[in-house]
């Protein structure tokens, strides 16, 4: 089975979940020229974006279980040296991510976001990018890039907001998780979008 482009996902298949929260006071909606639009026509749906930290797994935990983390999901070396100017790379205080699809674990190209430890981290993988693919300095020594992890099939879940109840049975594999929760999207984005298209139209004349 073949990646999906990574442009395609970006630009047609964006859910860039801009992980947005639910109020009654009015639901979330993650694109800004939207907002514009509900807010012209009085529809009570305001962009909330919430950081990639708050849908993480084991959130101010002891530093033992959070190096487990790391190791468990860590992207290869190798795999971050040939991919990595292909992937998409977050952090916790980032607002956005690609949609993750069934193949995300098995494939990083146009599969889903990956996590970087830090915005530091981040600034540092970029700098690393850009003197990997820069010819004048070929075969120089390069320090070891940041660390990257995948998301955990939960965080992925709780992206989608999916409840925190909920669970796979024990004898689902964790590639068989990855491909149930690919190509999902937030049920908040969907509620929000549904409440607008199903919202009496307001008249712009007086």
């Amino acid at each position: 089975e073949s990646s999906p482009d990574a442009s395609s996902l970006n630009e047609e298949n964006l859910t860039e979940e801009c992980l947005v929260e639910s109020r009654r006071s009015g639901a979330s909606c993650a694109a800004s020229p939207t907002s514009e639009v509900l807010l012209d026509q009085e529809v009570p749906l305001f962009p909330v974006c919430r950081p990639i930290s708050e849908f993480l797994e084991h959130p101010g935990s002891d530093e033992c279980e959070v190096s487990s983390l790391w190791q468990d999901f860590a992207l290869p070396s190798e795999t971050v040296s040939r991919w990595c100017s292909a992937m998409d790379v977050v952090s916790p205080n980032s607002t956005r991510c690609c949609c993750f699809t069934k193949s995300y674990f098995r494939y990083v190209k146009g599969t889903g976001s990956v996590l970087v430890g830090s915005q530091a981290d981040a600034e540092k993988l970029a700098d690393w990018v850009s003197k990997k693919d820069d010819p004048s300095i070929a075969g120089t020594l390069l320090p070891e890039a940041p660390k990257l992890r995948y998301f955990t099939p939960r965080e992925v879940a709780n992206i989608h907001e999916i409840p925190l109840d909920f669970s796979f049975p024990d004898h689902v594999s964790l590639k068989q998780r990855y491909a149930l929760l690919g190509n999902g999207v937030s049920v908040t984005v969907i509620a929000a979008l549904l409440e607008y298209l199903l919202s009496e139209p307001v008249s712009t004349t007086d």
